[in-house]
């Protein structure tokens, strides 16, 4: 049983709702320069939350001034998944607030085939553009891969990576063993990649409801995650959950120059070996950096921020403040 409630719980919220699929069949106007080298205008405002379109593969929301902090949202999802934690966060910060393309009504845009490459190419040129420096990059479930990803490609820069429950390699949520690799899950993950570019929006929001009770406890959040689900396009998610499910970052995370927190969840879970097993899960995957940390929270699941928000909250704060 412990490993049905993996495989239909850990880590991202794709690969939940694929798997589940499958065995069922301070104010002010600043100018920033966008991923394509032109300048566009972005509203610092309290209360702004217009995103501008960038013309590629994120747009993003600027608010709050201090040093630079990057939030990326996970599968399928767009940038509302941050709201508590932009409210704090601006108050010292300079937050940039990303919704990817594709999800959640958010534009498609030109990625080759490699999703996860694509956007990570263009937010460290969104950061080079920009004149980014010690930048902290906080990212949620698929977000936190992107976020492990930009600080290997370019070691230098940043101050702070935080993943919220994204692990550097999904493959262990399928197998319970971290000595799988990619090939040993290129099966499944073609045959979720086909699934999701097949799908209609109805299948689309389907699929995320059977693994919803793994997501959130938050009844309203549980219909926003739905909802984003749904006006999410089916070729990006088939891309995107490819990509996840084929990277392993495992045995690069010592390219990391900055500081690493993995923040990883297990209320989906019920008994004490469980939550000890995936603590134990995730603590092997970060092993090739040695000054990496962990934190579990053994109440909320994979959307800390909806069930859990002012912990989670709390817990970026203290560690951004951290020299």
């Amino acid at each position: 049983m412990l490993i049905k409630s993996i495989l239909t719980s850990l880590v991202f919220s794709a690969a939940v709702n694929a798997n589940t699929a499958i065995n069922t069949n301070g104010t002010q106007n600043t100018k920033f320069t966008g991923t394509e080298g032109n300048n566009s205008s972005y509203s610092n405002s309290n209360d702004a939350r217009d995103l501008v379109d960038s013309n590629k593969c994120f747009k993003a929301s600027v608010q709050g001034t201090g040093k630079p902090v990057i939030l990326i949202p996970g599968f399928s999802n767009d940038n509302r998944v941050w709201l508590e934690q932009e409210k704090a966060l601006k108050e010292g910060y300079q937050v940039h607030s990303l919704s990817l393309s594709g999800f959640a009504g958010t534009v498609t845009c030109n990625y080759n085939g490699k999703y996860l490459n694509e956007v990570t190419e263009q937010i460290l040129t969104y950061i080079e553009n920009n004149q980014l420096n010690e930048v902290s990059v906080i990212g949620h479930s698929m977000g936190g891969l992107i976020a492990m990803n930009v600080a290997i490609q370019q070691p230098t820069n940043f101050k702070h990576i935080v993943a919220i429950d994204g692990l550097p390699f999904i493959g262990p949520v399928y197998t319970r063993s971290n000595a799988t690799t990619v090939s040993d899950i290129s099966y499944q993950a073609n045959q979720m990649r086909t699934m999701y570019k097949n799908a209609t929006p109805e299948q689309i929001t389907f699929m995320t409801q059977q693994g919803m009770q793994f997501q959130t406890n938050d009844s309203a959040a549980k219909q926003q995650i739905l909802e984003m689900a749904k006006q999410s396009n089916s070729i990006v998610l088939g891309d995107a959950i490819y990509d996840v499910m084929t990277t392993d970052l495992r045995k690069q995370l010592h390219k990391i120059s900055a500081s690493l927190l993995l923040i990883g969840a297990s209320g989906g879970f019920n008994s004490e070996p469980e939550h000890t097993f995936i603590r134990n899960l995730y603590k092997e995957q970060l092993s090739d950096k040695k000054d990496a940390s962990l934190i579990m929270n053994t109440n909320a699941k994979h959307f800390i921020m909806f069930d859990d928000g002012e912990w989670l909250t709390d817990q970026l704060l203290n560690t951004l403040g951290a020299e």
